[in-house]
Formats: C-alpha cells, structure tokens, sequence
C-alpha cells in the first residue's frame, strides 16, 4: 500500500486520509475538497505493508481523520498506522475483511476471487452502485485483462491473511460505524455482528443505521457530517449573539457548575487567566468575580465579545485549536466552559495546554460528553463525536495530576417541538439539531433535551 497525497491546499497540520474500497481508487475523490484539510488516498492494496515513505507522510500531520469504506476498513487495520490516527470512521465493511460471521462469507470471497473477469468485475460493481444512475456516474469504468489480474492479486493476498492477522484486539481508533442494511456485498448481519463484539470499552465505536441505502455510499457525505467545521461554528454562534443569553439556561447552569467546581482549585488571585470559547461572556463573568485575575485573555472562534464587562481584557479571535499551537504565554490557569466538544484533536489541544500552564497551573473545564442530547438519536446521527469522561481522563492522565472530574444532567422540557428548535437555533446549536430534511412532524414527541457534561480539572505535572 502506498499514501498518494491529492490536495495539499489546507496548510493547517490536519490530513482526510481515505482508505477506498476494493476496485476504487482516487478517482471518486478528486473532486472533494474539505476546507483547513489536506486529503491522501491508500492506493495498491496488493501489499498489506505501506510503502517506506508513507509513514514518513503521517508523521508531517499532527491531526489525521480516517475514512475508510469496504475492504479499505480491512487494510485500514493492516496498516499499522492506529499510532498516528486522531479518529477514525468506517463504512460498510469491517476490519475482518472475509469471514463467514464477521464480514463477507468466504466461499463468496474466494470464488470472487478465482472467477474475476472484466465482464464479473463489472456485475460486481453494479451490486456495490446499487441503482443504474449511481453505476453508470461511479463504476462503469471498463477493466483491462491486466488490471483485473492485479485486482485479483489483491483480494487472494487480503484473503491469505485473514487467518494469520488477528484484528479482534485492534486499537484502531474508530468512532463511528456507517452500515447500509441494503448492502449486496458486505451482509448488513455480519457487519453488525463484527461492530458491535467491540462495544466493549469506553472508546466503542458509534453503530449508525443507513437505511435503503446501497454498499456505496458517498464517503464524502460521512466526512462533512463527521469533522466539525470552524467556519460553520463561528456562522452559528455569531447570528445567535443576540439571542444566545436569554436561551442559553443549560450552558449557564453548566458555567455555574464549573464555578463552585474551580472554587475547589488553589487559583491565586491576580493570576493570569485563559478563558477558551468565552462567547457572549456568561463564564467569563463568573471568572472575573471569582478570581479577580491579574491579567485575563480570551479566545473567541466568532469575534463575538462578551457583554456587561468593564473588567480589561484581551480578545484572540481565533480558532482555539489552531491558535493555542502558536501561543507562547504562560498562565496560571486555563479555563473553558461549554466549548471543547467542537473541537477537531482534543488530545492535541490538551498537550497545548499543559504547555502555556506554568508549574502547578490548573486546567479546568466543562465539556458534553456521550450521551448529550440523546434524544434526537432517533432523528440523526449526532453531527458530533461526543468523548466519554474515561477517555477524556485518558487524555489528561500524562500531563496532569490531582485529576478530578464529575458527571451531570441537565434536562430542560419544552411546550412542543418547535419550541425545541427555537431553543436550539437561538443558542447557535443548531448543528446539532435534525437536518433540514427531517420535517418537524418526525419530531413531534420531542419535548425534552438532555444536556449531559463533565467538569474536569488537573494540575500541571
């Protein structure tokens, strides 16, 4: 296998890197375009090995984001690159590959294997398209004798080390699980089968339904839905400015929370104090009359300042993720409240962290965790990958000491649906609300949202 780099536009240290199905290649990806985001593609699944150079590749991005479709998910896990992986996504196909339970049966996938043929290779991908349009748009692409040959090549060497690789133990990062309960080449059971055997820890991956849909699905459309996008983020929160006070009773309640939760924490007064995400000012507040800080920064990803506060401070606005890289300050401690669940690498930006901390400076916020506005999984896959308190404790364990943390539940109750809504777009949430193709009238029993968060805190190692 070998990583071909198709966009190197982002400029941002952060890598798409697709793992495409077998007989696909770079061609159904050459259009895409991910703002912030470079995009590499695995190509010559003949070798279960990456090519020397590839690794060298990885090592240049600090973020990678890991799609990969079909027997890419097998190779995927092949690959040896679990290390270098931020998080990971899957869709129809499952990291055995071939396997009578766990992924496609086989007899199927030897007698695939032996009988290929230009003219069987394209009756394979009319299976994988689904409906004529999508075949005729995607897969009607006409295979050489010689090019089937290879294509052959490549499923008797992933078929040879099926027995010989035990992938049960994989630490292959994946977050969430796209199945298609119409797919003709991987049976939806088996795939649901292999997924849910690894549910067994806190960092199980997500099992998200397609339903009708074929064994293509776009890959592009899982990758808008699955990295959330700064520029979209700041959109939201920027036109709920106005409104985003009066709505915002559960990210009060939390900010409250995280307050008496900090109060516990050694943070001397005049310090110099980081606010991360400070928005219309409601934490921010609260910092200030708790600790009088000596000197107060806050980073804002859209330009929103915060309301009814003379206290002198200074606004960075920025996406915190990219700006802390940068960031040679040095604070006693560093705060946020309601914000680091949007964020794209959270164990990077906690490394960040620990490095403008100075010795015993505290770190300590409030996050939303899995299980946070459970009651719109029936509507939609969350648009976000929500942490659980044990992997994010995880994360902190190396850089930080006296770790402490709580679990809470906010439920607010609502009149009727569109009242649920209003709540949500007033508050800049609204990515986490059902699509616009969701009629309200699907939602019509919706009438609560749960908020679920953790309060986290750690001193500096």
């Amino acid at each position: 296998m070998k990583i071909n780099l198709l966009d190197t536009s982002g400029n941002s240290g952060r890598l798409i890197l697709i793992f495409p199905g077998w007989s696909c290649g770079k061609e159904l990806y050459t259009d895409f375009h991910f703002s912030g985001w470079d995009l590499a593609i695995v190509e010559e699944y003949q070798n279960p090995m990456l090519s020397p150079e590839s690794p060298a590749i990885l090592d240049s991005y600090p973020t990678i984001y890991l799609f990969a479709w079909s027997l890419g998910v097998r190779m995927a896990e092949l690959a040896s690159i679990s290390s270098k992986v931020t998080a990971a996504f899957a869709l129809n196909g499952t990291p055995e590959g071939a396997d009578d339970k766990y992924g496609i049966p086989l007899n199927t996938f030897r007698m695939t294997a032996e009988n290929l043929s230009p003219r069987n290779l394209m009756k394979f991908r009319r299976r994988m398209a689904g409906e004529g349009r999508i075949f005729k748009e995607k897969f009607s692409k006409q295979f050489s004798e010689e090019e089937t040959e290879l294509l052959s090549a490549q499923l008797f060497s992933i078929l040879e080390g099926v027995a010989s690789e035990n992938v049960s133990s994989s630490h292959m990062p994946w977050k969430k699980v796209y199945l298609s309960d119409q797919d003709a080449i991987f049976p939806y059971v088996n795939m649901k089968n292999s997924w849910q055997k690894r549910r067994g820890n806190h960092s199980h991956p997500e099992i998200i339904t397609l339903k009708e849909e074929a064994h293509y699905y776009p890959l592009e459309r899982i990758i808008s839905t699955s990295i959330p996008d700064p520029a979209v983020i700041a959109k939201k929160f920027s036109c709920a400015e106005s409104t985003y006070d009066d709505y915002a009773s559960a990210q009060k309640s939390v900010a409250e929370e995280l307050s008496r939760f900090i109060s516990d924490n050694y943070i001397p007064a005049e310090s110099n104090i980081l606010e991360i995400g400070s928005g219309t000012g409601i934490f921010t507040r609260m910092i200030i009359n708790l600790l009088s800080p000596k000197k107060l920064d806050l980073v804002e990803i859209s330009g929103v300042h915060p309301s009814s506060i003379s206290f002198p401070y200074s606004l960075h606005v920025a996406d915190a993720e990219l700006w802390i890289k940068e960031a040679t300050g040095q604070y006693d401690a560093v705060l946020s409240s309601s914000t680091m669940q949007w964020f794209i690498d959270l164990p990077l930006f906690i490394s960040n962290v620990r490095r403008i901390l100075k010795p015993g400076g505290v770190f300590a916020f409030s996050i939303f965790i899995e299980g946070n506005l459970k009651e719109m999984d029936s509507l939609r896959p969350s648009p976000l990958h929500y942490h659980s308190p044990e992997e994010i404790e995880d994360m902190m364990s190396p850089y930080f000491s006296d770790l402490k943390f709580e679990v809470k539940e906010i439920v607010l109750n609502f009149d009727s649906p569109s009242h649920l809504f209003s709540h949500l777009r007033h508050t800049g949430v609204m990515g986490s609300a059902p699509s616009a193709g969701i009629p309200l009238s699907s939602a019509k029993k919706l009438t609560s949202l749960t908020y679920r968060y953790a309060l986290f805190s750690g001193i500096t190692i």
